[in-house]
């Protein structure tokens, strides 16, 4: 019995490791779509705005904006989902855990497309896209976000980011619950990146910024050690403000 009980939990943990590849894959496919479609030499929310981005599918402005913001979330945020859709499969049933990861991947997805449509909304306005042209709006957008970094607001809505939750195990509540989890999970995370993605993608050019904010939030959601990394993303920031006002 103690036997076929270690084989199950070594089958459950094999299964459940399989989280990392198919978190990392998408989000590489994410990341070469980004690196074929965008203007290296614009900062991102200016080329998605001014239709300097090719893309792959839309029609339209804001449809290319949407695309655009889809690529960039599954590409940074997706290898930070290991540690939630591991909890999200440990607490389902082996022959439910394909629908409780998606309804969980539904949710978090939800949460960062309404996130994505309100700035693209906003950002839209005539006034607004001037804005953004200045390049002192991108200074001072990087030194806010290297504030935002050390704030015990972000603090705590980090440390949201790494609680576990009850699942129900299986019928409907179990569906409604994983699309909850995924909608407080996106929540948190949206208060946690969303201020220095922002102002990474519109005050520096290219996509290679992002990639690098990318390892450096990876980095701090993998280690769990949040002073030792917000202090180094915030002198990032800093040093960016210092070189775009030389």
């Amino acid at each position: 019995m103690a036997v076929r009980l270690a084989l199950a939990f070594s089958a459950n943990i094999r299964s459940i490791d399989r989280v990392t590849l198919w978190t990392t894959l998408p989000s590489g496919v994410a990341w070469a779509c980004l690196l074929a479609v965008s203007n290296h030499h614009d900062n991102p929310l200016r080329a998605s705005l001014s239709g300097g981005d090719t893309p792959l599918f839309a029609t339209d402005l804001f449809a290319a904006a949407a695309e655009h913001w889809f690529l960039m979330v599954a590409a940074m945020m997706l290898p930070l989902l290991v540690v939630p859709i591991r909890q999200v499969a440990f607490r389902s049933y082996r022959w439910r855990r394909g629908r409780a990861i998606a309804g969980f991947l539904a949710g978090y997805g939800a949460a960062w497309m309404f996130a994505g449509a309100g700035i693209m909304g906003f950002l839209l306005i005539p006034d607004v896209a001037a804005l953004i042209a200045v390049p002192a709006t991108g200074s001072m957008a990087l030194l806010a976000a290297a504030g935002w970094q050390l704030s015990p607001w972000r603090a705590a809505a980090m440390r949201k980011c790494h609680r576990s939750v009850a699942l129900t195990p299986r019928g409907a509540a179990a569906d409604l619950d994983c699309m909850r989890f995924g909608i407080s999970h996106g929540a948190a995370c949206i208060t946690v990146c969303l201020p220095l993605m922002l102002a990474v993608m519109s005050a520096l050019p290219g996509i290679a910024p992002a990639m690098i904010l990318a390892l450096l939030l990876y980095f701090e959601r993998a280690y769990q050690r949040i002073h030792q990394a917000v202090p180094a993303i915030a002198l990032a920031c800093v040093s960016a403000v210092i070189a775009l006002s030389s």
